[in-house]
């Protein structure tokens, strides 16, 4: 038997899984923050800087302004001697039980014992932050965590600015039906300013390697949800700041498909939620920082696969292009470049197109003379328009015309550089209020209300109208669809401008009298049901003492 199709993914499914990603990447960010906290813990740095060896010391100590020597030689130095001497035997673990274990090698810097010794009493320092600190295992840090943490304490000892960095790996936005939860949580490394040049080089803290941002990337891994996506940097003072751009060099093919999508107008919930972690402190080295991440934005390369293209920030093709979107303008010679048989466009020839009623709820209106930029099938919201559609369909089929102006089953579209600001005939005096077929005048946007009349949302302006016998009409400001049907949302009424006055003034009048009324019979209502509680009551109290 032939395979059913699936069902497609609903949108409340995709809402409850950005939902839940959200949740994911706030608990995650707060597990990041408590980590952070541990840095600038005065113990964990004082200890730190007592495993430094003297000769690595007076480095820190040579990092002065007008001196010759480079920042970047003197952190290769360090980052070289804490990965080799510290973190060597990170993942090694306990040797395997023989008749003669294999004897440890001789760190190069310190002795196992000193380092053992020497992260003996952080332990309590890091438990008061609700973290689990492991010591040394054989003489060296214990896990890439730990190693990050201890890093970061280091140069902040030592004078030099660092950050804390975490790459974060919340829960994908991808609905899939079997999902391994493997990936670890977020992995951490450390980043340092260079004083002089006011940038930022990341450290891999236990490969020891400075200033290489693609180390980090683990390339087209299997599981999404352990990609590159979210990076965040820690800084005391300034909080927390996303730099995502500096380690992804695939920003729109890759990295931003696996992020939030972005929104169409305001901020994004992830730049709000940073913005609330985050401080207003700004200084040369943000400056520059900020001045990186655009020219990585502006010079990204053009996609090398079809998919790449597909919802890329800089590149579009119109194969790509959505129901409801067009490219304009179009042709050979607006084009930036080809790929295959293709005609690359930048992203900002790609515009949203709307018919003509939903151009009318965003309060413009369609030229006159204006030929639809695109033209879809039409969707059916109720019975009756659906009804139309196949009638129109069938007798386009029986007459062998071929208008499309005329052809209900398909929906004009038009762009926003074929529209103006709807702007209806001024009402003057002596003229009826404009109503339609059904007695009601449609506004669905500020812009549709004619000038000389006045949009009044009073709840009982329309009852005190039509005692004052003050010509109105009642106001749809959209319609509510249910069982296939379409139903008015009336609010308010529209009246002469010359009347607004006086009918507020009643409407008021009118509403503070009918609360009085209402509360009023809320009282009433409330002492009757007291009353019939006494009397009950009462009446079972004298049943049981005389039966």
């Amino acid at each position: 038997p032939k395979k059913k199709p699936g069902r497609g993914i609903r949108k409340e499914d995709r809402v409850r899984r950005y939902i839940i990603h959200q949740t994911h990447l706030l608990c995650l960010l707060v597990s990041v923050l408590t980590r952070h906290a541990v840095c600038d813990d005065p113990q964990l740095q004082t200890t730190v800087a007592a495993l430094l060896p003297s000769r690595l010391a007076e480095v820190f100590q040579r990092l002065r302004p007008k001196i010759a020597q480079p920042f970047l030689s003197h952190m290769n130095l360090v980052a070289r001697w804490w990965s080799r001497s510290l973190c060597a035997k990170a993942h090694a673990g306990p040797p395997p039980n023989r008749a003669k274990p294999s004897k440890p090698k001789r760190p190069r810097i310190r002795r196992a014992a000193d380092v053992r010794t020497a992260f003996a009493g952080v332990g309590a320092a890091i438990a008061e932050h609700g973290l689990r600190w492991d010591p040394v295992i054989h003489g060296s840090i214990g896990d890439p965590e730990t190693a990050a943490l201890g890093f970061v304490a280091l140069c902040r000892r030592m004078g030099v600015r660092a950050r804390l960095v975490a790459s974060l790996h919340p829960v994908s936005l991808q609905i899939k039906r079997h999902e391994q939860a493997a990936t670890p949580p977020f992995v951490l490394w450390a980043e340092v300013c260079d004083p002089f040049s006011h940038t930022w080089m990341p450290v891999h803290v236990t490969q020891g390697v400075v200033n290489n941002p693609l180390v980090f990337d683990s390339g087209a891994a299997s599981d999404p949800q352990s990609q590159l996506s979210y990076i965040v940097a820690c800084e005391p003072g300034r909080g927390v700041k996303d730099v995502t751009r500096r380690y992804c060099l695939l920003w729109g093919q890759k990295t931003a498909k696996l992020r939030l999508p972005p929104v169409a107008a305001g901020i994004s919930w992830w730049l709000r939620t940073l913005r609330l972690l985050s401080h207003d402190r700004q200084d040369h080295a943000d400056d520059r920082e900020q001045e990186q991440f655009e020219t990585l934005s502006k010079n990204e390369a053009m996609p090398t696969t079809l998919a790449g293209f597909r919802d890329h920030p800089l590149y579009a093709i119109e194969r790509d292009l959505r129901r409801h979107e067009v490219m304009h303008p179009a042709g050979e010679r607006y084009g930036i470049g080809r790929f295959r048989e293709w005609v690359v466009y930048p992203r900002y020839h790609v515009h949203e197109t709307f018919s003509r009623e939903q151009w009318a709820r965003r309060g413009m209106r369609v030229r006159d003379g204006e030929a639809p930029a695109k033209r879809v099938p039409a969707r059916a919201a109720t019975v009756r328009r659906q009804r139309e559609i196949v009638a129109a369909q069938v007798e386009n089929a029986r007459t062998g015309m071929d208008d499309p102006e005329a052809d209900p089953s398909m929906t004009a579209l038009f762009g926003s550089w074929q529209t103006e600001k709807l702007a209806p005939p001024p009402l003057l005096s002596g003229d009826p209020l404009p109503r339609n077929a059904f007695g009601n005048f449609e506004a669905f946007h500020p812009n549709a209300i004619p000038i000389g009349a006045v949009h009044i949302r009073n709840p009982g302006a329309a009852k005190v109208a039509k005692r004052l016998g003050i010509e109105h009409v009642p106001v749809v400001v959209d319609f509510s669809f249910r069982s296939g049907h379409s139903h008015p949302v009336i609010d308010g009424i529209l009246v002469r401008d010359a009347m607004v006055e006086v009918l507020e003034s009643a409407a008021d009048t009118f509403t503070e009298h009918t609360e009085a009324e209402a509360a009023k019979k809320r009282r009433l209502q409330l002492h009757q049901r007291w009353r019939y509680m006494y009397k009950a009551v009462l009446t079972r109290a004298r049943v049981m003492h005389q039966y």
